[in-house]
């Protein structure tokens, strides 16, 4: 009978991503990672084959991981839109400093370079984008959003990358607050009536 694994191959991809934000993709080894969970390399390369296979399995995880969390939002209470923007700003929260931006944006040039990681990354941002409208789908229907939300759920998608990599050229402040500070500029304009109001209540 085989062991019980007591790390979780989420554990080790969540260890993964903290190790890419201190160090980059490029110097990231089985070593750094197993010791941030107590494996030998050895076990990392057993479960994941290579560390091509890690870097893969990390990608991947998110693919799905990201969209689903951003899924729940659609069945808040409250302001769904409200609820929308606060996701992504925690989403955004886990950069703190441009250096570890910088070692993020480097795995997301991995994805554009490699045809494997190029795919997970078509996949990534589609499923994010698809999210993102079915928040917003919801939003209408609650009568909060007047606005074509497939264009909509676009524009926040770029709202969001562009936010972060502006910051990342000029980091003033957090960039979790300029990401929340452009998405509510985006989503102002196309607020029903009562959500405008609502919105401009509480800045």
């Amino acid at each position: 009978m085989p062991r019980p694994r007591t790390v979780s191959d989420g554990e080790i991809l969540a260890a993964a991503a903290v190790v890419i934000g201190e160090i980059g993709p490029d110097r990231l080894t089985l070593g750094d990672v197993g010791r941030r969970v107590g494996l030998a390399p050895a076990t990392l390369l057993q479960r994941f084959g290579s560390r091509r296979g890690l870097l893969l399995a990390l990608a991947g995880h998110d693919v799905d991981a990201v969209p689903a969390r951003l899924r729940t939002v659609a069945s808040a209470p409250g302001s769904l839109l409200d609820a929308l923007v606060a996701a992504l700003v925690e989403t955004a929260s886990q950069i703190d400093s441009p250096a570890r931006f910088a070692n993020h944006l480097a795995f997301l040039l991995k994805d554009l370079a490699d045809p494997e990681f190029q795919a997970l990354a078509r996949q990534y941002g589609a499923g994010v984008t698809a999210a993102i409208r079915d928040v917003l789908a919801a939003a209408a229907d609650r009568g909060e959003l007047d606005a074509d939300v497939d264009a909509v759920a676009q524009l926040v998608h770029v709202a969001y990358n562009g936010a972060l990599v502006t910051w990342g050229m000029i980091p003033d402040g957090q960039p979790a607050d300029r990401v929340g500070h452009h998405l509510r500029q985006v989503l102002t304009p196309y607020r029903a009536a009562h959500g405008r109001r609502v919105a401009a209540g509480s800045t």
